[in-house]
């Protein structure tokens, strides 16, 4: 089908390709580039065990660890615990963690070769603590996700809990590349250089992509925690990433935030006279990030087609961040009056912003020892709140082999006129109630592949 747009033809092509065989291949792949980056990380890696300090709180007597992968902070689980079990997909990382783990003397690890979903093994295994750093980017789709996050929740015992950590944050995709493209970048690269490279960037998108707020009542948990991934990370993509801490039953104590402060430009200075004033727990809704807004701000720019060079993109980001806010001024301020801060997504504000919590502790509490704050979660509504990376690995694969093929064969098959212009690879066509082809519902050929109507999917 060849529908007209401008002065050319537009082919809508489905590729044929079984999903669940390209599914295998997608995590074939995974493995494979879990096996070379602890191949070429061997000999930079400390002999001995350590811990992060953004990681510090992932501590517990006993821990399954699923995609243990390799190294100082993720072997830094079993330091503190007295029995550690750890899952990869990767052979050649759990070997590597096995000769680690031997030269530092910590006999209570036990690894094995599995996936993440595994976990369902261990179900009524009663661990303490059953988590996931990192990899969730690279799973297939939401219904691994969430087959994984089950299987981890039923793996815990009485006051366990769950941590899936670097989860990509789905409306943040944008602002995402967007800071990937302006990084790095001199000053005076054309803003028609970067709309290209942004936009390229986001249709070879493959990472799974997440809304917070599909998070809101997940089944076997008592309590969820959508927490913004911390800022002292060394990935790239941390401030774009959210972690999920899921508490199996009522053990860990929790309260109601009574009011809530709408962020404004005297909103801090309000919460600082209520903190003084000893209330026992306070939160502020929908506040900008620094570091967040700025990539917001580039992205809408890049989005607009405006032309803006990458050094006044830059001071854009500037002043925008300028008057956003560090979450780490929060927690200090929280501090100096007694109190324990904690932040959250379960917003999912389309920009990035955060809702904060002040909980009061009592004069013999630690910092981090305060009841757990619950935070309102957004509604979900009937948007789709996941992408579908294996659909969309499929069309971009088959955009470097199929296109040129099917350019080849017009070219001998077609008269000129008749040639498509555009060739627009989808995961499938938009049908009608009675069959037909939806023509209204067509991506337009300039839409940026990846993240149009077709490559999402509902959970």
């Amino acid at each position: 089908m060849f529908p007209q747009a401008g002065a050319g033809l537009v082919a809508y092509v489905v590729p044929d390709v079984d999903p669940v065989d390209h599914r295998r291949a997608v995590r074939h792949d995974y493995t494979a580039v879990v096996d070379k980056i602890t191949t070429d990380s061997r000999g930079r890696e400390s002999s001995g065990a350590g811990r992060d300090a953004h990681n510090s709180h992932l501590v517990a007597k006993s821990v399954l660890e699923l995609a243990c992968g390799s190294g100082r902070e993720r072997l830094a689980r079993a330091i503190d615990a007295e029995r550690y079990f750890g899952l990869d997909l990767s052979f050649v990382a759990l070997s590597d963690v096995g000769a680690s783990a031997r030269r530092s003397g910590l006999r209570q690890v036990e690894l094995t070769l599995g996936d993440t979903i595994d976990a369902e093994l261990f179900e009524g295994d009663d661990f303490d603590l059953v988590v996931c750093d990192s990899p969730a980017h690279r799973f297939p789709d939401a219904e691994y996700l969430r087959r994984a996050l089950t299987a981890a929740l039923a793996a815990t015992g009485s006051g366990g809990r769950v941590h899936f950590g670097g989860i990509r944050d789905l409306p943040l995709v944008r602002a995402m590349h967007a800071a990937s493209v302006v990084s790095g970048a001199p000053d005076d690269v054309e803003g028609s250089v970067l709309e290209e490279r942004w936009r390229r960037q986001l249709s070879e998108q493959g990472e799974l992509l997440v809304d917070a707020r599909w998070f809101r009542d997940f089944p076997g948990a008592a309590h969820v925690e959508v927490r913004p991934r911390p800022a002292g990370s060394s990935e790239s993509a941390a401030p774009f990433s959210f972690d999920v801490v899921a508490w199996r039953d009522g053990t860990r104590r929790t309260v109601e935030v009574p009011t809530w402060l709408h962020w404004s430009v005297g909103a801090l200075d309000q919460a600082a006279a209520l903190l003084a004033d000893r209330v026992e727990a306070l939160g502020l809704r929908r506040v900008p990030r620094a570091g967040v807004a700025g990539a917001v701000k580039i992205a809408r720019v890049l989005e607009n087609r405006t032309g803006t060079p990458a050094g006044e993109l830059r001071m854009l980001a500037a002043e925008v961040d300028a008057a956003a806010v560090r979450p780490e001024h929060l927690a200090a301020l929280g501090a100096r009056f007694g109190y324990d801060c904690r932040f959250s997504r379960a917003g999912g504000w389309p920009d990035g912003e955060l809702d904060v919590a002040f909980v009061r502790r009592s004069d013999d509490q630690a910092p981090g020892s305060a009841p757990l704050p619950r935070f309102p979660f957004g509604e979900l509504g009937d948007r789709a709140h996941a992408n579908d990376p294996v659909h969309h690995s499929l069309l971009a694969e088959a955009r470097t082999w199929l296109v040129p093929e099917l350019r080849r064969h017009a070219s001998k098959a077609l008269p000129a006129h008749q040639r498509p212009l555009v060739h627009h690879l989808v995961a499938e066509l938009p049908r009608t109630e009675h069959g037909a082809v939806d023509l209204a519902m067509l991506p337009a050929p300039d839409e940026t592949p990846g993240l149009g109507l077709l490559d999402r999917t509902a959970i």
